[in-house]
């Protein structure tokens, strides 16, 4: 017990922060909570747990027009959301066979393991979402179970557990004596794997896909014979374990080396992914970056935006010190999210979405976000059919599609020397902004300063994730403008001094600056900001 207790509480210090960082954040997400059917259409389809002995039944590492299993064009009847190769759950033909072995002969609920046992057919529970009404029961009482979108993802932890309880099983079985079986255990042993190559065939030949099937049935059969022969062989018998391992590692690797090999889905050579190679030569992405260098000054930082480029490519900027205003399959804020109309992933040309706010890659948010490069495989009116001739510049074409500049995007920082009140929420709904020009007149919640006032200037003194410094001069006083995303845990200093980041044009960061020359400090401090969100009084 005594062990036990300090355990529990050295780990509940460990992941006491983290957690509570990360819940104020998901609160403030795009993600805040996922309802039940939202994460029900990422469930683990029952019929992908046959790839646990065939790999490639369903042609998952094929071309997606190859692939014919839960969720595809074929079997289209699901209402699930995941990729083709969520459902490939092949450990190997011996892994598979002793799981078999070792659940019916009740090795794998004996004291020791029998935890183990239990996480993986709980993993396996959860992974089938709304295939078993336990998972309807857990969203809606479990803490935290609403947070996450996919059940699915629990195959990480299945394939984690079934490898433990794999050689647990594989221990026994070559310890003598192995476990003597029923006659009904022995019948239950042959039938399971059995039944499951039938039921491969039933569904090959229900959808027609026999074809294309078979061999991905037969051979997968043979491997898992030659294995349950190879395990029969050993048990029962004093072999030298250096000589055990020895064996069941090469059968091991060779059974994955053909089972798991490269294909559409998985494996692919490393110049599929040349894009996110910082050292790449791609002639679109040294564009993005030649051209965003040559732009930058003490006020500007451009942003990109790439678009259909593939599944992978939102992912370029990160490796490339791109500032894009896209990713693949992030966590955004969710005022972002609903601002700009931001989705999953933008691989597909028409996986680009638009907002009321962000109606067109000309609008004001655009402007703002100094989206100023805008690259997409296809030419752009194909993605934004509102566009008119002039709105935005052909920079280039390359060999993966086209460049095109936005030449009224504004720079990072802005000096503006007016405000105006605006209703957030209904700017968000409608897209309409209060009558202003957003190159002099900020933006905010709060009742404005109507007072006018004379120019001023702004520039970008150092700039990193967390700490931003900018100098200001003006002679009347007004607003310093970041076009960075307001988040409550960005703070302050004006020469030093605590001031208020005002919420500004929506999205972006303010400061109200006083006449003179001034130095105002950006810092982001996540322990500082969660504290104060926990303190804070709630609103009555």
């Amino acid at each position: 017990l005594a062990p036990l207790t300090a355990a529990t509480i050295a780990g509940l210090a460990v992941i006491v922060v983290p957690v509570v960082l990360t819940t104020l954040v998901a609160a403030g997400s795009n993600r805040p909570s996922i309802d039940f059917e939202g994460a029900g259409r990422g469930s683990l389809h029952p019929a992908l747990f046959l790839s646990m002995l065939s790999p490639d039944v369903f042609g998952a590492t094929g071309n997606m027009s190859e692939y014919w299993g839960p969720p595809s064009f074929r079997w289209n009847d699901t209402g699930l959301y995941i990729a083709q190769n969520m459902g490939q759950m092949y450990l190997g033909a011996l892994p598979a066979v002793l799981l078999i072995w070792g659940f019916i002969s009740g090795v794998l609920w004996q004291p020791g393991i029998r935890v183990f046992a239990i996480a993986f057919v709980f993993s396996i529970i959860y992974a089938l979402g709304w295939y078993t009404p336990v998972f309807k029961l857990v969203h809606a009482t479990l803490p935290g179970v609403d947070l996450f979108r996919r059940p699915a993802d629990a195959v990480f932890l299945i394939g984690f557990l079934a490898s433990i309880l794999a050689g647990h099983a594989l221990n026994e079985l070559l310890s003598a004596p192995a476990p003597r079986l029923e006659r009904w255990q022995k019948a239950l042993l042959v039938a399971v794997p059995v039944a499951a190559f039938v039921a491969m065939f039933a569904l090959a030949y229900s959808f027609d896909m026999l074809d294309q099937a078979l061999p991905k049935i037969v051979i997968p059969a043979a491997i898992t014979l030659a294995g349950a022969a190879l395990l029969y062989g050993m048990s029962g018998r004093p072999v030298p374990a250096a000589s055990a391992v020895l064996v069941v590692a090469l059968f091991m690797s060779a059974d994955l080396w053909y089972s798991n090999a490269p294909g559409g889905a998985t494996g692919l050579p490393p110049a599929t992914y040349d894009s996110l190679d910082p050292h790449t030569d791609n002639p679109t992405l040294a564009l993005l970056k030649n051209l965003t260098a040559a732009s930058a000054n003490d006020t500007r930082r451009d942003r990109v935006e790439i678009v259909g480029f593939g599944f992978h490519w939102p992912n370029a900027a990160l490796t490339h010190s791109l500032e894009s205003t896209l990713g693949y399959n992030p966590l955004r804020l969710g005022i972002y999210a609903r601002a700009t109309g931001a989705g999953d992933t933008v691989g597909l040309p028409d996986q680009k979405g638009f907002s009321p706010l962000f109606p067109s890659y000309h609008s004001r948010l655009a402007d703002l976000l100094g989206l100023r490069y805008i690259a997409t495989s296809v030419p752009i009116d194909q993605i934004d059919k509102t566009l008119k001739p002039g709105d935005v510049m052909l920079v280039a074409k390359t060999a993966d599609g086209f460049v095109y500049e936005n030449p009224r995007a504004l720079p990072r920082a802005m000096f503006v020397s007016q405000s105006v009140t605006g209703d957030f929420e209904s700017i968000l709904t409608t897209g309409v902004w209060p009558p202003s020009d957003p190159a002099k007149t900020v933006v905010l919640e709060q009742a404005a300063d109507s007072t006018t006032r004379g120019p001023g200037t702004v520039r970008i003194v150092s700039y990193s994730n967390t700490r931003i410094v900018l100098g200001v001069d003006s002679p009347d006083g007004g607003y310093a403008v970041l076009n960075d995303i307001w988040q409550p845990w960005w703070f302050a200093t004006l020469n030093g001094e605590d001031v208020a980041i005002l919420k500004a044009n929506v999205l972006f960061r303010a400061v109200a600056v006083p006449p003179g020359r001034h130095t105002i400090t950006m810092t982001f401090e996540p322990l500082r900001g969660a504290w104060a969100q926990l303190t804070a009084p709630k609103p009555k």
